[in-house]
């Protein structure tokens, strides 16, 4: 009977330690000393339990946040009533339906003819101001910083025209006409007074003074060196006179220098009354026909030629430093006070002429019709419309727009 009651209470005591759990090995060891653990040892086991239990916490945490968030669209459409998701569907496939074939046709030709119809009531100045235009020539041409991407850019495909054989073999007068040609020609020619004073400050710039009197000089002495008028035609006399000058050159060697010093101090002293003439002559034998006939001639000279005729001498290299030198000088150009200045005065003058007209009238004297509107829209929208569609474009953001409504309280209530 003790023995029966041993084993039972061995048994209960083996059962409970079974159902206690495991402490750490620093309770172990307390608990084998049979020593109570200090407060200061008490504090510590709890505040590495609690960190513990923060660590295992926060990854959960975070977890359950990120699935919170992707679980909120999908319990928002579990909790839309059946009728609301019904609706969105049919909602999407009209839509979706008013993109394609004829009947989107019809629905551009629609928007645009009541687009166009309300710019008859909207003014220019209603649409923007002239500060918002200058804000964006600021922003968009001043301030922009250009890609050397850009610039590169444009080189190769000026290059890639320059080369081609169908610009090479291009005659001029298939660029040109001689008539148009002849227009430009005779609108220079009608500038008469630009003319003259163009011809006169040519005339009087130092290197062109300095041309005429070397070639006075020199036409001079060659004549006086060449040509005996006296004896030249009187036998025995030209003898004399080369005898003469070497018995001159003996006695008096300067002589030729002073003659030479004396000649130039003449020329130059008589240079402004050469010039005048030079100018008077000019402007006498320059008529307008005249000048019109020599140009036309040079022109029919030319008009044959093809392209590659003009390019000898220019290659691809030449080209591309040409487009890198007009790239800097448009970098430093925009930054100018005149290019502000002119932004301005255009800008300041287009508002000032349609600022208070309907944009109707602005788009009628730009030549810009509706059907114009119509044509372009009619050839670009159909493609990109069917692009769109087909790739799922189109039926993402309908379906994301439409779902805000159809799934919003307001309309949960509703129904």
């Amino acid at each position: 009977m003790a023995q029966g009651q041993k084993r039972t209470t061995r048994e209960t005591s083996t059962s409970k330690s079974k159902a206690i759990p495991k402490a750490d090995s620093t309770a172990k060891g307390k608990a084998s000393t049979g020593k109570a653990p200090s407060k200061t040892q008490a504090a510590t086991s709890a505040k590495a339990a609690t960190t513990g239990k923060d660590k295992a916490k926060k990854p959960a945490a975070a977890k359950s946040g990120k699935a919170r968030k992707a679980a909120e669209p999908a319990q928002a459409k579990a909790s839309v009533k059946p009728l609301a998701q019904t609706l969105l569907e049919l909602h999407l496939q009209h839509e979706l339906q008013r993109f394609q074939g004829e009947r989107f046709i019809q629905e551009i030709r629609t928007e645009v003819a009541v687009f166009l119809k309300t710019l008859q009531k909207v003014t220019l100045n209603d649409w923007v101001t002239p500060e918002q235009v200058m804000g964006v020539i600021q922003r968009n041409v001043v301030d922009l910083k250009i890609s050397g991407g850009v610039t590169e850019l444009a080189g190769d495909m000026a290059n890639l025209v320059y080369n081609s054989k169908a610009h090479r073999d291009t005659r001029l007068k298939e660029i040109m006409t001689a008539r148009q040609f002849e227009e430009f020609v005779e609108k220079l020619l009608s500038l008469k007074s630009h003319r003259q004073r163009v011809v006169s400050q040519l005339l009087g710039h130092p290197v062109y003074a300095e041309l005429v009197s070397k070639i006075l000089y020199q036409g001079i002495v060659q004549y006086l060196s060449k040509t005996n008028v006296i004896g030249s035609n009187i036998p025995g006399v030209s003898a004399m006179f080369k005898f003469g000058k070497k018995m001159v050159d003996k006695a008096a060697p300067d002589l030729e220098a002073n003659l030479e010093a004396s000649l130039l101090s003449f020329i130059g002293k008589n240079m402004a009354f050469f010039i005048r003439q030079s100018e008077t002559f000019l402007n006498e034998t320059l008529s307008d026909q005249a000048l019109k006939g020599t140009i036309m001639d040079f022109w029919d000279a030319i008009e044959n030629k093809q392209m590659k005729h003009f390019q000898k001498g220019i290659d691809t290299l030449d080209l591309s430093e040409f487009v890198v030198l007009g790239y800097e000088f448009w970098l430093k150009y925009r930054k100018t006070e005149h290019f502000r200045h002119c932004c301005q005065v255009v800008v300041d003058g287009f508002f000032k002429k349609y600022g208070d007209q309907p944009l109707s009238v602005l788009l009628e004297e730009m030549g810009v019709t509706d059907a114009m509107i119509l044509t372009e829209a009619e050839a670009f929208a159909p493609r990109i419309a069917e692009l769109l569609h087909r790739n799922g474009y189109l039926e993402e953001r309908l379906r994301a727009r439409l779902e805000s409504f159809y799934y919003s309280e307001a309309v949960q209530n509703q129904l």
